[in-house]
């Protein structure tokens, strides 16, 4: 697999996270103590923190592929 597909995977990857995120975050901004629980809102958070570390890889992964120059780069830094 190429540095151009690899690349393509991680920013849709990202997309798919941000997508979540951002229903957790609604989520949570409408929480209603009233009507549901706070088990809940802790799983969602938990959720989201989880989320969080998983973004942050995979965005530092893209950082990595777009920084790559495809002459001088070893084949093996992509079999990762």
């Amino acid at each position: 697999m190429n540095a151009l597909t690899r690349l393509a995977e991680a920013k849709t990857k990202r997309a798919q996270i941000r997508t979540v995120a951002t229903r957790l975050k609604t989520f949570i901004e409408n929480f209603d103590p009233n009507q549901e629980s706070r088990y809940e809102i802790k799983e969602h958070k938990k959720k989201l923190e989880d989320l969080w570390s998983l973004f942050d890889t995979v965005q530092s992964r893209i950082e990595i592929l777009e920084n790559v120059d495809p002459a001088n780069v070893d084949k093996d830094v992509f079999r990762k």
